[in-house]
This record gives C-alpha cells, sequence and structure tokens, in this order.
C-alpha cells in the first residue's frame, strides 16, 4: 500500500493523481471533448409508435408503414432513420412491396 499521509485531504490526493469530480471548474484539467456525453454524436432511440403519432400519421397509414418497413409494435429507431423510412414510403408506388 502507498504511503499515505492521515493528515492529507482527499482533494488533494485526487488533484495530485490527476483526479477530478468537476466540483471546481478551475481545477478540472480534462479537455473539452473529454467533457461531452460519451452517447453525444448517437441519435435518441425512441419507440415508433411515439413517431408514428409524432409524425401525424393515421391509423391505416401507420399500419401500411410497418408492414412495408417490416417494422413490429415495441421497435425503436432513431427519429432520422423514420423520417427517412418514412420518407421512402410515402415516394414509392402503390402496392410497391417493401421499402
Amino acid at each position: 500500500m502507498p504511503d499515505e499521509n492521515p493528515n492529507e485531504n482527499k482533494s488533494e490526493r485526487a488533484a495530485d493523481s490527476g483526479i477530478h469530480d468537476g466540483a471546481n471548474p478551475a481545477a478540472d484539467t480534462r479537455s473539452k471533448k473529454q467533457k461531452e456525453p460519451a452517447f453525444a454524436g448517437v441519435s435518441e432511440i425512441i419507440d415508433i409508435e411515439a413517431l408514428a403519432e409524432e409524425a401525424g400519421l393515421a391509423d391505416w397509414e401507420k399500419a401500411a408503414f410497418f408492414r412495408a418497413a417490416e417494422w413490429a409494435g415495441g421497435k425503436q429507431v432513431s427519429r432520422e432513420d423514420f423520417m427517412a423510412a418514412l420518407d421512402r414510403f410515402k415516394a414509392r408506388r402503390m402496392g410497391g412491396g417493401r421499402i
């Protein structure tokens, strides 16, 4: 076990080791990139039912869209993927099969 001085407080040890909890922004030496959340560039995953409601799809249109996309209830996708699939669905010919 390393030599520890019982009179030294934990924040001093943390400062010496380069570990910071972010409580003191002036003492925080991490770069801006390190401060970003781990999933900053990843789109939020949302239930397709909620996205369909948000898009204002009628029940029949939602059922046809989910069938064409081969999506079942409970599936979750990003808003971007949902909108791209919806655009493909609306642009296809009637009875055009899968999207």
